[in-house]
């Protein structure tokens, strides 16, 4: 019984299992966009009537250096002040205060 265990395990992609707790978010407008006193790398967002599963609407970005977070605000910044849309991608992981943390985020032409 254990072998047909193993076996069937061999046969999951384990790209499959990466991509499971995150979500592609699209088309979305910025609300507000703001960075209450954290870490220079983290910043929150508010898409218009957009809510995710940590129950709220907040969206924290964190990145690994701060170029790349001021690169995540520029782009948010400017779809706040054009009306452009962005996407973004939800990791599946909650953080304090009912905030779903985001790795990455697109401006849409």
């Amino acid at each position: 019984m254990k072998l047909i265990h193993i076996i069937t395990l061999g046969f999951i992609p384990f790209g499959a299992i990466a991509d499971v707790p995150g979500q592609d978010v699209r088309s979305k407008v910025v609300s507000v966009l703001y960075q209450p006193d954290l870490a220079p790398t983290e910043f929150d967002f508010y898409a218009d009537g957009y809510t995710h599963q940590c129950g709220g609407s907040a969206l924290r970005v964190r990145s690994s250096t701060v170029d790349i977070t001021n690169r995540k605000f520029s782009l948010l910044s400017t779809a706040l002040v054009s009306g452009k849309k962005i996407s973004f991608r939800e990791t599946g992981v909650c953080i304090s205060g009912g905030r779903m943390e985001v790795s990455w985020v697109q401006l849409l032409k």
